[in-house]
Formats: C-alpha cells, sequence, structure tokens
C-alpha cells in the first residue's frame, strides 16, 4: 500500500498515513514531483497479488510481468488525493518511474524489460515516457532501446528539453 503523510509546521506534527492507492497489490518506486499547486506521484503498481498467482506458476519472471506504472495527484488548494491512473497495461516489466517538472505539468519517464527481469540483466532495457496533457497522461512513447541494465537514474526538464541520467 503507497500512503502519504502530510506535516504541518505550525503544530509540528505529522498526519496519520492515508492510501494514495490500496489495491491490495505491492507498491514499489514512489517518485514526487510538484508543479504549481499540484504534487505528483509516480510509482510501480503490481497489477496483480502475489496470492493470485497459481501456486504452481509463481516465478519472479511471471510476478514481475505485472509491474505497471500508476500516478495520482495531490491538489494542495483542496487537500484532496486524486484517484490512481494507471498509464500502463502489459505483459512486460515497467518499473523505476521519475517525475520531471514542466512548470506546467509533468512528464513521467520509467524503464521497461521485455523479459521482465527485475535487475535487467535479460531482454531489452528501454526507456518510456508519458507527457501530461490537458486531457490527462498521453500515450506512452519510448524514448531510448536497448540501454542495457539501468540500477540507478534521473530525470530532469529544462529548457523545453528532458534530461535523463542513468548508471
Amino acid at each position: 500500500e503507497l500512503v502519504y503523510s502530510l506535516y504541518d509546521s505550525g503544530s509540528g506534527t505529522w498526519s496519520e498515513p492515508a492510501a494514495v492507492s490500496d489495491d491490495g497489490t505491492a507498491d514499489f518506486y514512489p517518485s514526487f514531483a510538484v508543479s504549481g499547486d499540484r504534487i505528483y506521484i509516480a510509482w510501480q503498481n503490481t497489477k496483480t497479488s502475489l496470492a493470485e498467482i497459481p501456486e504452481d506458476s509463481v516465478t519472479m519472471d511471471n510476478y514481475t510481468a505485472n509491474g505497471e506504472i500508476c500516478t495520482a495527484v495531490f491538489d494542495t488548494q483542496t487537500g484532496t488525493m486524486s484517484e490512481a491512473v494507471i498509464l500502463t497495461e502489459n505483459d512486460t516489466l515497467d518499473t523505476m518511474p521519475v517525475l520531471a517538472d514542466t512548470g506546467d505539468g509533468v512528464q513521467i519517464v520509467w524503464m521497461n524489460n521485455s523479459s521482465n527481469s527485475i535487475f535487467g540483466g535479460e531482454g531489452t532495457n528501454s526507456i518510456w515516457r508519458s507527457i501530461e496533457t490537458e486531457d490527462g497522461f498521453g500515450e506512452a512513447e519510448e524514448l531510448l532501446a536497448d540501454v542495457g541494465a539501468i540500477h540507478s537514474w534521473d530525470a530532469v526538464y529544462a529548457d523545453d528539453t528532458l534530461y535523463i541520467a542513468y548508471a
């Protein structure tokens, strides 16, 4: 379960943790970005719980194939969290999302592994992006293909350009 908590600087206390999204599955790699009055959160959501996979077919690759990218937005003016939006829906591992503030919204970039290899040692690793528009997030597009294993990375948007660094 992915949760958030708000700090009240007047009282010096944190709010009780509240769910960003609780679909009963595992969540990984949360990323945050602020744009205007909105705080964006992106994360890797597992679309199926381990308990839902038949015991005789549970493998790491089978489980990691359930990794998808989700996002939600916290409105600082109303104090409300939006419903989660699923950006990817496929049978390959989508993981490690990073948000980049564009000044009037965000771009979300993430890694995809064609063989569901959590460490990226097998299959093809590629970097994908979805850009926020007035109608929500646009269709995902592949930015870089066959980039090798990615263990850490970050992205920033400046001067109308998305910059990505990875190792």
